[in-house]
């Protein structure tokens, strides 16, 4: 059985896999998989989740929804994770795919997100999906190749990501200071970690920190950069999500639980160089460690 720490070192454990074994799964653990994603916890439940489950056959309508990094990865399988709901539904689309790809790695299986903001419509018209869902990753998954040489899985990496390190605490934060009162507590440091070392599309990191008064808000930072292959920012909004669940998730390894509170934000602003948008908050005063 696993100690908290154990599920907590296993969470920072995890990074994107990019080349799989060609072993297929058994049904039964596919359908536990699929079991999952239907129990995953939500920031809304007014936003419905879907998904659908593919084998990856590059010839078929959904393998060319994947595109040209199906082609390139391989892999046995891969999900598309999509939503419809309220204005926050990318956000939390992003929290709950996320839990999936925990829940993967804790079973031994490896993933990796696959960015389609940019060819929305044309993915929605190969997958057969209304106009009201929106989509903006896939997940490519299966059992990782640990015969790839880390030489080549670090060039990779760098060609995907763009990048070979994280942002520091101070960077994360707005005021680019670490507050005084999260360097004297482990337990939220600890939560903090996780989310710095959620991924993020090119490794962009949008995600900022921000504490006053005891209470603890995530924003979504957007780049005017990202305008060209991300007109609406989803990426963004998407990824702060995929933030938001590791640190719950990390919460929860460590006996404790976060409680997030939507702001009121107009998610819809237009974008532009350096906006930070606040996403959601939670009190530091209801985290309580049974460590």
């Amino acid at each position: 059985m696993h100690t908290n720490q154990d599920l907590y070192k296993n969470l920072l454990s995890r990074h994107s896999i990019r080349r799989y074994k060609h072993d297929l799964l058994g049904k039964e653990e596919l359908l536990k998989i699929s079991n999952f994603t239907q129990v995953v916890e939500s920031l809304d439940d007014k936003n419905i989740f879907y998904f659908k489950l593919f084998e990856y056959q590059p010839e078929t309508p959904s393998g060319k929804a994947l595109g040209g990094f199906g082609r390139i990865m391989n892999p046995p399988y891969f999900m598309a994770p999509f939503i419809n709901g309220n204005i926050n539904s990318i956000v939390d689309l992003g929290f709950r795919t996320q839990q999936i790809v925990l829940d993967l790695w804790s079973k031994g299986i490896g993933s990796c997100y696959v960015g389609c903001v940019h060819r929305q419509n044309r993915v929605k018209q190969l997958l057969n999906l209304s106009n009201p869902i929106k989509i903006i990753s896939f997940l490519i998954f299966g059992l990782p190749d640990k015969n790839q040489s880390l030489r080549l899985y670090q060039k990779i990496s760098q060609v995907f990501t763009r990048s070979k390190k994280r942002l520091s605490y101070e960077e994360l934060f707005l005021d680019h200071q670490l507050p005084e009162n999260v360097r004297r507590n482990i337990l939220v440091k600890k939560i903090l970690e996780a989310g710095r070392y959620a991924p993020s599309a090119t490794n962009a990191q949008p995600w900022r920190f921000n504490i006053k008064e005891n209470q603890f808000t995530i924003f979504a930072h957007q780049k005017k950069i990202a305008n060209i292959y991300d007109l609406e920012q989803g990426y963004s909004l998407h990824d702060t999500g995929i933030c938001m669940a590791n640190m719950s998730k990390a919460a929860q390894a460590l006996g404790t639980a976060i409680r997030w509170c939507w702001v009121d934000a107009d998610f819809n602003k237009q974008p532009s160089n350096g906006i930070d948008i606040p996403i959601a908050f939670f009190s530091l005063d209801d985290l309580r460690s049974n460590l």
